[in-house]
């Protein structure tokens, strides 16, 4: 995110957004490690995090896909996934305890709109170039992101119950999954410039 600070003015309105995510994650993980050492239970914090970040990332979409920034289809979906994670938190599962089917249902739809962009890239006649889009190494990232997280964090519950000496070993995951995202997106955002120059060039 420090490389992306001094870059802000250069970025395009998708990728301020993806800055604008990264932001919200920084504040989350601050504000959930604060919780933690007084409720001793963040998942609220992250339960709430994860209806910013949904919005944030369809809002991210609506920018990158013509077809979403024409009808406002991202700002559409970004709505109605915050206003599925209430009802989820209200009816299904409680806002204090791991919400698997609403981030099982953010991971659908991530890899959705990326496949649907990736799509768009594939059919543009500079298709040959998609590696020198910086969205197209974002939209990776997030990939790798959601597909990792969904699997680690959907054998914490279970491990936390029945298998309690790996709780450490998943722990752990999740903070290198973290730390390899957010080298990842630091990495875009160090070569933003060149990307944007090359995919212009």
């Amino acid at each position: 995110m420090l490389f992306a600070i001094p870059r802000y003015r250069l970025l395009d309105k998708a990728s301020k957004i993806i800055f604008l995510l990264l932001a919200l994650a920084f504040v989350t993980e601050c504000s959930a490690a604060i919780v933690a050492q007084h409720l001793h239970n963040n998942m609220s914090v992250y339960n709430i995090s994860n209806l910013g970040q949904v919005f944030l990332i369809s809002l991210y979409f609506n920018y990158c896909i013509y077809d979403f920034k024409k009808y406002n289809v991202g700002i559409l979906i970004g709505i109605l996934s915050i206003v599925a994670g209430l009802v989820n938190m209200w009816l299904l599962q409680p806002i204090d305890t791991y919400n698997t089917y609403y981030f099982l249902y953010q991971t659908i739809i991530v890899l959705g709109m990326g496949m649907y962009l990736y799509r768009q890239f594939l059919l543009q006649k500079t298709y040959f170039r998609i590696g020198r889009s910086p969205h197209f190494w974002f939209v990776l990232v997030l990939f790798f992101f959601y597909v990792f997280n969904f699997f680690t964090m959907s054998l914490y519950d279970y491990d936390t119950r029945h298998l309690k000496e790996y709780k450490k070993f998943v722990d752990y995951s999740i903070v290198l999954l973290s730390a390899i995202t957010n080298l990842a997106f630091t990495a875009v955002f160090y070569f933003y410039p060149r990307l944007t120059l090359r995919q212009n060039g």
